[in-house]
């Protein structure tokens, strides 16, 4: 193995230092702590305590058990689409098998299971079990190691909800390894769910400094820029991160949605084309069928959801929800009123297992089994589930105001009309994200999607689509 290592002075391009390192390839991690130490003693950089520890030791001694682990970071830091988030399942679920002791691969692992709860993919108990398990076999194999606290803070923060046990573990993490741009990313997440997005903006530019090839830092960035309303930069962010996953159709639909705040549907039609010979995924579909609401296309989503529903294949599964919500508002808005209602109670009896099962611990199951309730006509279940949402999201800056706008969406639809027009000047100013539309309520949202029909002659609702900003 040769290793070729420079020195550049970034400021001018200067060259300042270089060396060859020539190693056998006998054992990996000892060339990296040989080599790590040879460009330190050039340098003259004192290195801490700690700091020769982590050169000294090694991760695990099984080098197939390090190589699925390497892969499964690669998956688990594209943008969390659900089919890259199960392959890093299965090769840390493999990095474990082969070295039980491998406390780096269980962290990682507890941090892909809490992912899978909190996105929904499948909130079964026994998946929280699987991620409580994999977080305290990591802390117990290795207490000091940054990676185990942060996989506890995921968690805390994804599983429980538990934003200041989250914080504190994080904090731990930070402490361990304080350049690391994931501990960074961590405790962004937490202040934008706390109402600082400006704060969680910055950890996320930090960590993209420290860590610039990483997309789903780029991601995770636009969605910050996103509820900041900054939709020029979210799209900027998009770019940067599709130069890393140029065939990204989920960063495609997030470009396009941003479009969407402002009202530009020519552009955002134009976005989802830009790809159109990949398949789309599991949750980028929805948001393109979305745009075809938008654009009042209602025959062409009736007929690429028909399909969808009748197949009922697991990557569909992944939004079968979402994709009777469609299905059913578009045959509403068609005068398809008996079929709409068939579609609604479809919606709703999947929803009610799947809340049997899981209990239903995020708030945008019970908004979503609301417009079930709603478009089946069953007005007390459906305003009783949308408030649920709203408890169940409690003061999460970022969630909340998506269960509020969910709230006004049933009170339009089920004839409180003069509730929803109320909330809307709170959801307008809200810096979050949206379960509808993924970018924050804007006027211009108002003024196109068709579920605020119903309030178009109230003199506030005109007033408030007539405001300036998107």
């Amino acid at each position: 193995m040769r290793v070729n290592v420079q020195l550049i002075r970034a400021a001018d391009d200067s060259h300042l230092w270089a060396d060859t390192y020539d190693r056998k390839l006998t054992d990996i991690f000892a060339a990296e702590s040989e080599v790590a130490t040879a460009i330190a003693d050039k340098l003259q950089a004192a290195l801490t305590g700690s700091e020769q520890r982590a050169l000294a030791s090694k991760p695990t001694v099984n080098l197939d058990a390090y190589d699925a682990y390497l892969h499964g970071i690669e998956f688990d830091r594209r943008t969390e689409l659900p089919a890259d988030l199960l392959q890093a399942k299965r090769c840390l679920e493999l990095a474990v098998k082969l070295d039980p002791t491998f406390a780096l691969a269980w962290a990682r692992l507890g941090r892909v299971e809490a992912s899978f709860y909190f996105q929904d993919i499948d909130i079964h108990p026994a998946r929280l079990d699987a991620a409580r398990n994999a977080v305290e076999t990591a802390i117990r194999l290795q207490p000091d190691l940054g990676e185990s606290w942060l996989a506890s803070g995921y968690y805390h923060l994804y599983c429980e909800r538990n934003r200041k046990l989250a914080r504190a573990a994080f904090e731990k993490a930070r402490q361990r390894l304080p350049n690391n741009s994931d501990v960074l990313f961590a405790l962004s997440i937490v202040d934008r769910s706390q109402g600082q997005p400006d704060k969680a903006l910055a950890l996320q530019t930090e960590a993209l400094r420290l860590d610039p090839r990483n997309a789903s830092l780029f991601f995770q960035q636009g969605e910050t820029l996103a509820a900041l309303r900054r939709f020029d930069e979210e799209r900027l962010a998009a770019d940067n991160a599709l130069l890393i996953t140029p065939n990204d159709q989920e960063l495609k639909a997030f470009k396009a949605i941003t479009y969407q705040a402002e009202g530009d549907l020519d552009r955002a039609h134009q976005t989802f084309g830009e790809n159109s010979s990949q398949p789309w995924t599991a949750r980028a579909y929805p948001l393109q069928l979305r745009q075809l609401m938008l654009e009042r296309n209602y025959a062409d989503m009736i007929s690429r959801l028909r399909p969808l529903l009748a197949e009922r294949a697991p990557p569909t599964a992944i939004n079968q929800d979402g994709y009777y919500w469609l299905l059913g508002m578009a045959q509403k808005l068609t005068g398809e009123l008996k079929g709409a209602r068939s579609t609604f109670a479809q919606g709703r009896d999947f929803l009610l297992a799947t809340i049997e099962r899981s209990g239903g611990p995020q708030g945008a199951i019970h908004a979503t089994i609301a417009e079930m309730y709603a478009g089946v006509g069953d007005k007390p279940n459906a305003l009783r589930e949308a408030k649920r949402a709203v408890e169940l999201e409690g003061d999460d800056t970022y969630y909340a105001p998506a269960a509020g706008e969910g709230l006004a969406i049933i009170e339009v639809l089920t004839g409180e009309t003069a509730s929803a027009v109320a909330r809307l000047p709170k959801l307008l100013d809200a810096h979050c994200f949206s379960w509808l539309s993924f970018a924050p309520l804007t006027p211009a949202l108002l003024r196109i999607d068709p579920v605020w029909d119903p309030l178009r002659d109230d003199p506030l609702f005109q007033k408030l689509i007539k405001e300036a900003k998107p």
